[in-house]
């Protein structure tokens, strides 16, 4: 058995706690960006998967074999840190089945894949954006989910959202962020968290559910409503996974630490009680 430094992942911190605007993340990579991964890939376990979830943390040749050797895989992508504008651009992103996103990282997306300047950007609201970068021919068929911090979640799934005709509006979900029982103490690893959680609800359709046919839109509302629960969503039906990987997300920025600062699910079911 070999154990290897899979890296360092430094947040500089000002004397006042993390801002937003402040803070800054030095990534080591160590053996994130070794072949391990090819190299443990003897027994076909990516052939065999039945959820794929990518980060930019490895090397992308790594993330490229994961991708080609999941053949029957959903594909989760959350594309952080954001890779470079030619990575973007080469990326087989009609491979991604949901594409998870903060708002900054949408527009990066966008500007890339688009091949437009960043200004002309200035003046879409969120959910222009992410209609935009949902009309790209290579994400046309991606679901995606954009984390908004404190103003909650966005999320187009096509199938749902899409508009039938030309003159009709694009719809999306949206739900506002966790009710906090706490002070924000470190909000390291809230995204992680999120998409763990988002993931596992996934999970609970089989290995082969698919949106539109197993996975229904308020299937999807259920999932998120776990992350960002606030115990009220202006919706026509109700949203109690959406909500729970929400109030998941919230609850872990209430503890220092990464790992450590996320809740079990029993948590957050008790949380989403206690609150709603």
């Amino acid at each position: 058995m070999r154990f290897l430094n899979i890296g360092v992942h430094l947040c500089v911190m000002t004397n006042r706690g993390f801002c937003k605007k402040k803070k800054k993340k030095v990534l080591f990579p160590g053996a994130n960006y070794s072949k391990v991964h090819e190299e443990t890939d003897q027994e076909g376990v990516f052939a065999n998967s039945t959820h794929l979830l990518l980060q930019n943390e490895i090397h992308m040749s790594s993330t490229y074999y994961a991708i080609h050797n999941s053949a029957k895989a959903t594909i989760i992508m959350n594309p952080s840190p954001l890779p470079s504008e030619e990575q973007i651009r080469e990326f087989p992103w009609d491979r991604i089945h949901w594409l998870i996103v903060n708002e900054a990282e949408a527009e990066g997306l966008y500007h890339s894949i688009a091949e437009v300047s960043r200004p002309e950007r200035k003046g879409l609201s969120t959910e222009e954006l992410v209609f935009e970068l949902s009309a790209q021919p290579a994400l046309r068929d991606t679901n995606i989910i954009c984390t908004l911090g404190s103003d909650g979640v966005l999320a187009f799934v096509p199938t749902f959202h899409r508009p039938k005709t030309a003159h009709e509006a694009p719809s999306f979900m949206r739900l506002p962020a966790a009710r906090l029982m706490g002070d924000v103490k470190d909000t390291t690893g809230a995204g992680d968290c999120f998409t763990g959680y988002f993931v596992q609800g996934l999970m609970e359709y089989g290995p082969r559910g698919k949106v539109g046919e197993d996975i229904l839109e308020h299937d999807i509302a259920r999932i998120l409503e776990i992350c960002v629960y606030v115990g009220f969503c202006d919706l026509a039906f109700q949203n109690s996974e959406l909500n729970c990987f929400m109030q998941a997300a919230g609850m872990c920025v209430e503890k220092p630490g990464t790992i450590d600062s996320i809740p079990i699910k029993a948590e957050v079911e008790t949380r989403m009680l206690t609150t709603g």
